[in-house]
């Protein structure tokens, strides 16, 4: 199962509709259409956008690749203070 149909299933289960979840995770709806309709793939934008609106926890559910774990930087104590 590829992810636009993984996605595409858990927004059934959620109650999702293609423009409910362009509006959740601040996109505008034909780009979020155009994913579904496999016009274009899932973006690293998107993909960033749902984790932050949904958790790492959903995303490793539904998304082949570990994005999440490698474009976000990790700050750590030290760096907050400098």
């Amino acid at each position: 199962m590829n992810e636009q149909m993984k996605l595409r299933l858990w927004m059934d289960e959620n109650g999702y509709t293609a423009s409910s979840l362009a509006s959740a995770v601040g996109m505008h709806y034909v780009s979020v259409f155009r994913m579904f309709k496999a016009e274009r793939p899932l973006s690293p934008g998107f993909k960033l956008r749902f984790i932050d609106r949904f958790g790492v926890d959903v995303a490793d559910l539904l998304f082949d690749s570990a994005l999440h774990n490698e474009s976000r930087p990790h700050i750590t104590a030290d760096a907050e203070q400098q």
